[in-house]
């Protein structure tokens, strides 16, 4: 797969059909998941131009400032396992899908290639730690929380420490001071720390 960096013409860039669009949350929270990426914009020569393949949210940037050109990674040729690991970075990097859906997304890409997190961490750039977080609120965290989390009422940070207790039920209990905004973020490592130390504490007591 060669590849090259370049200065593009911004009117010269058109976006993947197949790449997900921004999808915001419509809860009463912002899901602090998001990364802001600074990566060049990846793009695929084409006969009519050039194809977007990642860095959506840096080319909005350039346009915005009202410039002419912006520098990207070139790329003459690209298979459909590479696109497909390039749309995984850009999802995570842009938040352009929720939590749930990207954890998915990796379990669905490791099945499908028979890749370790490692192997997936390797390709798209994304630590095997942060897709592990992602893919454990698939496996253990309960499916009803799942919808808060893409929702926006329940935060990743919050859903990730959530997931950690086994019981889906003391989940929820866990789960509904968040919700309902009465704990931050900021709490909820020492919540689920002493919900797991005192099984037999309510939230109440725990709070």
């Amino acid at each position: 797969m060669r590849k090259s960096k370049l200065k593009i013409p911004i009117d010269q860039i058109f976006p993947d059909p197949d790449l997900p669009r921004t999808k915001r949350a419509n809860g009463r929270r912002e899901n602090t998941r998001s990364v802001r990426s600074k990566r060049d914009p990846v793009v695929l020569v084409t006969d009519s131009g050039y194809l977007l393949l990642a860095g959506e949210r840096k080319l909005s940037a350039a346009k915005e400032a009202g410039e002419i050109l912006v520098e990207c990674t070139v790329k003459e040729e690209v298979t459909e396992q590479e696109r497909w690991e390039l749309s995984l970075a850009e999802q995570y990097h842009s938040s352009l899908v929720p939590a749930m859906d990207l954890g998915r997304a990796f379990m669905e890409y490791r099945d499908t290639h028979e890749v370790t997190q490692q192997e997936l961490a390797r390709r798209t750039g994304i630590t095997p730690g942060t897709i592990h977080h992602y893919e454990s609120l698939i496996r253990t965290l309960d499916p009803a929380l799942g919808e808060r989390v893409n929702s926006g009422e329940l935060t990743f940070k919050e859903a990730r420490s959530i997931a950690d207790i086994e019981d889906h039920a003391r989940q929820r209990e866990i789960a509904q001071p968040f919700i309902e905004g009465r704990l931050s973020s900021v709490h909820v490592e020492r919540i689920v720390g002493r919900a797991k130390t005192s099984a037999t504490l309510t939230i109440e007591d725990i709070i």
